[in-house]
Formats: C-alpha cells, structure tokens, sequence
C-alpha cells in the first residue's frame, strides 16, 4: 500500500469517529450530514476548523469539528465564536419574527 493510501484511509476513520462523536451533526446548526453525497452538497460532511489555518489555527484533531458544507462556507475565516456569535444573532431575529406572526 502506497502512504498516500494509508494517510487517506487513516483521515476517513478520523472522520468517521468525530462523525460517530458528534452523533452525525453539524457542529454549528445540528442538521444530520451525510457522507454519501457529493462533496459541493450543502450537507456534506467537513472538517472545520476551529480556529483558521489563516489565523494560526492548526490541523490538530483539537482545533477540528465537523460541519455541513454550508455552514463551513458561510463561516469564511471568522474565528467560530465570531460566526456562532453572529448567527446566533440572527436566530433570535427568525425567532423574534417567528413569535410576532
């Protein structure tokens, strides 16, 4: 077996077992992703990183949590308290709205 294979197989366990920790769900909106679709699909699975390579952030299992693709491309490089801050912002918004209905 060739390393790049072994390096593969070894990052989709990983994946797996935060998948399995995380009981399938983004970390950022609680929506079941899935690994069987493709890769661009709004719930497929990605590695999010907590703190962005672009501000520092590591590839270390520590600073990675799993997220649906949207949440992960909406996210850009805000740190993640930024965006959870920002969107739980717009939550109470919906929420607020939702209520005076």
């Amino acid at each position: 077996m060739m390393a790049g294979s072994s390096n593969k197989t070894y990052r989709m366990g990983l994946r797996l077992r935060m998948l399995q920790e995380q009981g399938g769900l983004c970390c950022y909106c609680g929506v079941k992703m899935d690994m069987r679709v493709a890769s661009n699909h709004p719930l497929a699975v990605t590695r999010e990183h907590l703190k962005p390579r672009s501000q520092g952030g590591t590839d270390r299992v520590g600073n990675i949590r799993l997220a649906c693709r949207k949440c992960n491309t909406a996210r850009g490089a805000y740190n993640w308290l930024e965006w959870k801050t920002m969107r739980l912002g717009e939550w109470d918004e919906i929420a607020a709205l939702e209520r005076s209905a």
